[in-house]
């Protein structure tokens, strides 16, 4: 990890999109945006990626390169999960860039409502008294 003008930087590469664990534990540390480079052509890390900048409430970088594109585009994804710049999926080099603002009204919610209530639950600080308790039930086909 390392920091730039106050905001703490994580770093994730290409088949780790397929760990969320690795996802979570930088959301616990804290950071507020995850670099993640992949190279490959696959939808699907984008859509992942989006998943877990919604999930855990921060920004990612995603890095491809430019061969990559036109299936997968370099992209900055907000903490609320949508892009908010993206590469054209031309094949052709771009830069991508987005400002990270934690005043913008945008990102309001998952900065300061979802991902606090989250901690919480994650530590098991909001559901511990409402876990459900066994009551004798044995015949489950019954119900």
């Amino acid at each position: 990890m390392f920091e730039v003008d106050s905001f703490l930087f994580g770093l994730v590469l290409c088949i780790e999109v397929q760990f969320p664990e690795l996802f979570a534990e930088y959301e616990g540390l804290g950071v507020d945006c995850l670099l993640f480079s992949a190279y490959s052509k696959d939808p699907m890390y984008g859509i992942q990626a989006q998943a877990h900048a919604a999930t855990n409430c921060y920004w990612i970088g995603l890095a491809t390169p430019a061969q990559c594109s036109k299936g997968l585009p370099s992209a900055v994804i907000g903490p609320d999960g949508y892009v908010s710049s993206q590469a054209p999926a031309t094949g052709e080099a771009a830069v991508v860039y987005s400002v990270l603002d934690r005043q913008d009204q945008r990102y309001e919610i998952a900065l300061t409502k979802a991902r606090p209530w989250r901690a919480l639950a994650r530590r098991g600080d909001i559901y511990r008294t409402g876990i459900l308790t066994n009551t004798g039930l044995t015949d489950r086909h019954s119900l």
